[in-house]
């Protein structure tokens, strides 16, 4: 039997909800608009969605990268892992793009009204753009980023296994060090992706960002660390030692992070990215640590989780712009807001997955999985009541 990763488990269920929080906060971010945006802001909510920005992408990435390559690993065929990967991100994208972005349109335009604008629903309704995309674009990302995957698997297979036991052996003898040298990569990766849209006069994304070149090329170094220690899961106990040093040196940068997140210059721009990216791996690591040593045994509220956490993410954003804009006209405390806000998306997505688990057309739709098949129970024959017949009877 496959062993399961408890603690990896847990993170990909904790960062998919952190979703939650993130979007409910930036609602009242006083710095930047959002499509649905109150006139109540909080600069301490605008720091929390900072704060959970800072490290939640890079750590799903990373996680998305280790089963990527653990998954290939196991299988033998590349192909036919990633036809089953481009299922199950491809289908749910429809499905949500098509059904629930239109809410958000409706919320958007709704919120354009409040604020004495015109109303751009209808519009957007008519033609295709990012607006059928918005909060769904990490899925044409992973997409891409899976099929990079299968075809270097395809390609290097054996490269790719000799790369991950150097990596795994450098975390072995000098964990810190290589921790920080990866860190470094990844900012170096992550300032050229962000510099490129500028360098070539181009945002890098097309087909109303379904194919979005500049996060791709983002979030690919996250995404192939993790693969580098998927495809050697030994080395996943090096990565996940806690560092004291690494922990201070990330929240060092996560304060950095903050000073800069409601400014908009190159400059700016630049030093977020670059702390984002080094300070964002190390924070991720960090919560990893703490995460194998807290939750590394199965939990049935963490499978639970695991499975609902697409469900939870294709929901959140049009739940949240709904409330959100029906809150424009109450003018309440935007703490007490954002809690009931992130209470209520919460309790609806929760509710939500469990009609979809009742549903094999909306688990197929929404989760891009097929239903359980259910065991056939085989009736044994009744025998009779009272005593035989005769024969010839």
């Amino acid at each position: 039997m496959a062993a399961r990763y408890h603690g990896l488990d847990a993170a990909r269920a904790t960062f998919m909800l952190l979703g939650i929080p993130y979007h409910a906060a930036i609602v009242y971010n006083p710095y930047r608009d959002w499509s649905v945006h109150s006139p109540e802001t909080s600069p301490v909510l605008a720091l929390l969605a900072g704060a959970i920005n800072y490290f939640r992408m890079p750590a799903f990435f990373l996680i998305a990268g280790f089963f990527a390559a653990l998954l290939l690993a196991r299988s033998a065929a590349p192909g036919r892992w990633l036809e089953g990967r481009l299922l199950r991100l491809g289908l749910p994208l429809v499905t949500a793009a098509l059904l629930l972005n239109p809410l958000q349109m409706l919320a958007t335009g709704w919120t354009d009204t409040f604020y004495g604008l015109p109303n751009t629903a209808a519009a957007d309704l008519a033609q295709f753009g990012p607006q059928w995309v918005r909060h769904l674009w990490f899925l044409p990302v992973l997409m891409l980023l899976c099929s990079l995957a299968a075809l270097a698997w395809l390609v290097a297979a054996a490269g790719i296994e000799r790369l991950a036991a150097l990596y795994g052996r450098m975390l072995e003898s000098r964990p810190q060090a290589t921790l920080l040298a990866s860190a470094a990569v990844c900012a170096l990766g992550c300032l050229t992706a962000a510099t490129l849209p500028t360098l070539l006069h181009s945002p890098m994304k097309y087909a109303g960002d379904l194919l979005d070149l500049r996060n791709t090329l983002f979030y690919l170094p996250f995404f192939a660390l993790g693969g580098l220690l998927g495809a050697r899961p030994a080395s996943l106990g090096p990565f996940n030692r806690f560092q004291p040093f690494l922990l201070a040196l990330a929240l060092a940068l996560m304060a950095v992070h903050a000073l800069v997140w409601g400014v908009d210059t190159p400059a700016a721009n630049a030093v977020r990215v670059a702390c984002s990216a080094f300070g964002g791996l190390l924070m991720a690591q960090s919560i990893l640590a703490g995460l194998e040593h807290s939750a590394g045994v199965e939990r049935r509220w963490v499978r639970f989780l695991v499975d609902a956490s697409l469900t939870i993410y294709l929901l959140h954003q049009p739940v949240i712009s709904l409330l959100g804009t029906g809150l424009l006209w109450i003018h309440a405390d935007p703490i007490l807001e954002f809690a009931g806000i992130t209470a209520l998306t919460l309790a609806i997505t929760l509710a939500a997955h469990a009609l979809v688990m009742r549903s094999d057309a909306l688990l197929f739709l929404l989760n891009g999985r097929l239903a359980p098949s259910k065991p056939t129970r085989t009736r044994e024959p009744v025998p009779a009541i009272g005593p035989p017949r005769p024969a010839g009877e």
